[in-house]
Formats: structure tokens, C-alpha cells, sequence
């Protein structure tokens, strides 16, 4: 014990940091192979059928192809009796990589190694995080390559940065705009010519990966993702509860036409829509509203109301720091997105680091802040 309280500052912080890891790390494995979880949802059945389709040469439009492609891979090198392991086991990885990106991020744009050792210890302790590392759905990869794609940014690496900000897209739609927002809001900020060069970069790196992606498209290996529309027609039913008769439409249905019958619906029951609208932004971010889950379940749940309030605290203290300003951005994009449309509890899941290094950020007393990545 003496040892160790004679140890100097730096030598501590790498304790504290390997044992940060080592907790979230171990608590995803408990939680997940120790603890009876159950692995599928709903929707895994969908992704499991759609990269089935993509190795079987008849690919089919549903939901964005990452995940699918991911499966796809794992099916490639694992045999059958593994995969679902072997996913969920990549889960535990990327999430506890997440911690150690959420870290290095924290301490690359502040300067400040203790409050980064805190901010990775809430991420890998903070429920959400820890709970949907159980399922196979596309979240956990979604924030691993959108948290990797701000890790490279603070680096200056913007063409792997916009690379990988177009791939978490491709696991969660609501995120493909998150690469373009950022360079035109780099570009607003009016840097030095050098620093716009780097920061075009991005945008290269951005439309690499588009350009991956479409060969994949023209080669009819992955077909364009098609739940859009279908997203677009639940957002008018999905808190409905009595409130009128809806006619219930099919798959194909919900295909057709889907945003004319969404401002149709708007401008016929301007009520019902600013309050379904008001539910999805509560299902969002507060109380979840259509659950059957525990009330300690719920409770948990309901932490990303202080943890997006503390949020946008920090970021109205910082908004004229760049890193800040991109750090909201998916946040900001997502609670537009679900409140236009519909919310779930794990629909914050990918943003959440994010808004856990914005409210930590309240606690850095000095003005330490880098603005403009090196």
C-alpha cells in the first residue's frame, strides 16, 4: 500500500485508466454471458435475414446495410454455432473501446487527465451503456464508429474521421448526416487556409466511404436501405392510443406516399401531432412513455434527462468551441430526428458518450479547452 501512495501523479492516472477499462469491460461480460440476457430482439430476426440475403446473392432493401454487412463477415470467418456469440463478444469490445475513446477525447481537447479518468468511469458504469451491449441490433458498432469518428477529428486525422462518420451511418441512418454538418460548420468557423485544407480532408474521407458503399449498391451485393418510409408512416401511429381510428396499412403500403399522408395527418389533427410529437421527445429523452418494463428499469432509463440537460449546459458554456459545437451536433440531430418521427429508450444509446463529455466539462474550471484540433 505504501508503494502505491508513493507513486508519482502519472503513474497513478495509468492505474486509474487501465482500471476504468478493466471495469467496463468486466461489467459487459457479466452482464452479458453471466447474467440471463436474451440476445435477439424483434429486429435482430430482420438483420439476421437480411445478411443471409446479401451472402445468398438476393439482397433485400429494409434496414441500413451495416449491420447486415457486419454479420455477413462475422458469418465468413465463424461457423454457424458461434455467431452469435461472436457478436455479442464484438459488442463487449466496442463498448469497452467506446471508455477508452470517451477518455482519450476528453483528455486531447481539455488537458484535464483526472476528469477524463471521471468521464470514462461514467460511461462504463452509466446503465444504458452497460444494457444494450446485450442484443445483437446495429447501437453498440453505431457508437463505436461514430465515437471513433470524433477520436480521430481530435487528432487531426480527418480523412479516416469523415471515413468512419459515413460508416456509423451505415449502422444507423440518423447518423449519415453527422460528416457533411461537420465540415460546414468547420468551415463556418473560418480558420486558417492550412486548417482548411485539413479539414476538407473530412469531406474526402466522407465521400470515400460513399463511394465504397455505392460500388456495393451498383454490384447488387446490398440493395439501398428502405425503412425510411415505413419510419416516416409509424411516426403518425405509433403513440396513438384510441385518440381516432387509424387505418392499419402493410409494408408496401407504408412505402407509398408516406410523407403526404404525414403533413395530411399534421394538418387534419394539429393537436394529436404537436402531442405525439411532445411524446416522442418525452420518450427521447425522458420517462419512457409506452414501456412495460420495472419501475427501477424505467428509473435508469430516465438518467438521460439530467445527463442531456447537463449536456446542454456545457455546451451553451463552450459553444464558441469548435469541438463542442460538433460534439452537440449529434445529439441535436437525433432528438430532431425521433421527435419528427418516433423515440425508443435505446434511440440515445450512440450519443450518449458524447453528452457525457459535455456535462463532465461543467466540472473544468479553467478555460483549457483546444478549439481547433492539431
Amino acid at each position: 500500500m505504501k508503494k502505491l501512495f508513493d507513486l508519482d501523479n502519472d503513474a497513478l492516472e495509468r492505474i486509474f485508466f487501465f482500471l476504468v477499462i478493466f471495469l467496463a469491460f468486466f461489467l459487459r461480460i457479466i452482464w452479458v454471458f453471466c447474467i440471463k440476457t436474451d440476445w435477439f430482439n424483434t429486429d435482430t430476426y430482420a438483420y439476421l435475414e437480411m445478411a443471409d440475403a446479401i451472402l445468398s446473392g438476393n439482397p433485400i432493401s429494409w434496414f441500413p446495410n451495416g449491420y447486415p454487412i457486419f454479420i455477413c463477415i462475422v458469418k465468413v470467418f465463424f461457423r454457424e454455432s458461434l455467431i452469435s456469440t461472436v457478436i455479442i463478444f464484438s459488442n463487449v469490445v466496442f463498448s469497452t473501446l467506446v471508455v477508452f475513446m470517451t477518455m482519450e477525447i476528453f483528455k486531447k481537447i481539455s488537458g484535464n487527465k483526472r476528469i477524463s479518468l471521471l468521464s470514462g468511469f461514467v460511461v462504463a458504469v452509466y446503465p444504458n451503456q452497460i444494457n444494450y451491449v446485450r442484443q445483437m441490433l446495429s447501437d453498440v458498432p453505431a457508437t463505436f464508429f461514430l465515437i471513433l469518428g470524433f477520436f480521430l477529428w481530435t487528432r487531426g486525422k480527418f480523412l479516416r474521421s469523415g471515413f468512419f462518420f459515413y460508416i456509423a451511418g451505415l449502422f444507423r441512418s440518423t447518423l449519415l448526416p453527422i460528416g457533411l454538418i461537420i465540415f460546414f460548420v468547420s468551415l463556418l468557423k473560418n480558420y486558417s487556409i492550412q486548417s482548411e485544407i485539413k479539414t476538407k480532408r473530412l469531406l474526402a474521407g466522407f465521400f470515400l466511404a460513399v463511394g465504397f458503399y455505392s460500388i456495393l449498391i451498383f454490384a447488387n451485393i446490398v440493395k439501398p436501405s428502405g425503412n425510411l418510409s415505413y419510419n416516416i408512416s409509424k411516426a403518425i401511429s405509433f403513440y396513438n392510443k384510441g385518440d381516432l381510428e387509424i387505418t392499419k396499412t402493410t409494408r408496401q403500403e407504408d412505402m407509398n406516399a408516406p410523407i403526404g399522408r404525414y403533413f395530411q395527418f399534421a394538418l387534419e389533427h394539429p393537436a394529436l401531432f404537436i402531442r405525439y410529437r411532445l411524446l416522442a421527445f418525452q420518450d427521447l429523452w425522458g420517462w419512457p412513455v409506452k414501456s412495460e418494463r420495472s419501475f427501477l428499469t424505467d428509473f435508469l432509463i430516465s438518467l438521460r434527462f439530467p445527463l442531456v440537460i447537463l449536456a446542454l449546459i456545457g455546451f451553451i458554456r463552450r459553444y464558441n468551441d469548435l469541438n463542442f459545437q460538433i460534439f452537440f451536433i449529434p445529439i441535436l440531430l437525433i432528438t430532431i430526428i425521433h421527435v419528427t418521427m418516433f423515440s425508443s429508450a435505446r434511440f440515445t444509446y450512440t450519443v450518449e458518450p458524447l453528452a457525457i463529455i459535455l456535462g463532465m466539462s461543467l466540472l473544468c474550471k479553467k478555460p483549457t479547452f483546444t478549439t481547433v484540433p492539431d
